[in-house]
């Protein structure tokens, strides 16, 4: 089953974050879909992206997006004009059981039952009656909240032994860096911060923190200073089972002048 992802991407005009992301990437929301969308398909995921102003269109859209995958609803003209040709099925939050009842009034459409005064839609199908005519005349009220990137990403590496070889050992942190650091460019930040936890063979831990001279995201910079702190902690002949990496204080690229 190809996973439908409900926008939506553009939250009531004005929002701060929103506003923040589209000059950043410098695109309108359907363009940032489409990257949405090629990124999650180098991830091999295929998705679909329905992308409008409020939840219910764009989950609608989303089951409709056609071999782009994506389906852009920018204004109130276009949301009329997907909406009102659609099966009544196709509303979201109208069930078998709902859709029997309004096409035995005639209402085959979501046009239809969009251009019935709302107190026959209440008769026919009771207090759902009023939410399902204003979805389908495009209007929800569910407030559309913008979710900010986190502030930390943290990878880990355990041993399937004891470890003490010194070789084997910074090839796991290398490993490990070197994910963090493509990770963080995946989702256009930087760090300020990293931190690398040990874990050792009796279960007990130490951990140390270093800040970068300038948040970034390159795997050289995040790699110099992995170094810095495994050099302070000095092991030698420690027996280690688990290394995890953080990199906290995170940012949006665009925020700094130094991005990767």
């Amino acid at each position: 089953m190809t996973p439908s992802v409900v926008g939506p991407v553009l939250p009531p005009a004005g929002d701060p974050f929103v506003e923040e992301v589209l000059q950043l990437h410098r695109a309108d929301s359907g363009t940032l879909a489409h990257r949405a969308r090629v990124r999650a398909l180098l991830h091999g995921i295929d998705v679909h992206i329905g992308v409008a102003d409020t939840i219910a269109t764009a989950a609608t859209a989303s089951a409709h997006t056609g071999p782009s995958g994506v389906l852009w609803l920018p204004d109130e003209r276009a949301v009329h004009d997907f909406l009102t040709p659609l099966d009544i099925t196709a509303l979201y939050g109208v069930g078998t059981e709902t859709a029997e009842t309004l096409r035995a009034y005639g209402l085959y459409t979501i046009g239809a039952l969009a251009a019935q005064p709302e107190d026959v839609v209440g008769r026919l199908i009771g207090k759902q009656g009023r939410i399902l005519r204003q979805r389908a005349r495009g209007i929800d009220p569910r407030a559309v909240v913008a979710r900010r990137l986190p502030e930390a990403a943290t990878v880990s590496h355990t041993f399937d032994r004891d470890m003490l070889d010194p070789v084997l050992l910074r090839g796991a942190l290398l490993g490990l860096v070197a994910t963090l650091a493509e990770r963080t460019r995946g989702r256009d930040q930087v760090t300020r911060t990293l931190t690398l936890s040990v874990r050792f063979a009796d279960g007990s831990r130490r951990e140390k923190t270093r800040r970068l001279p300038a948040p970034s995201n390159h795997t050289d910079d995040l790699r110099t200073t992995l170094w810095q702190i495994w050099d302070a902690m000095a092991y030698q002949r420690a027996r280690i089972r688990t290394l995890t990496l953080t990199a906290e204080e995170l940012a949006p690229a665009g925020a700094y002048l130094k991005a990767g």
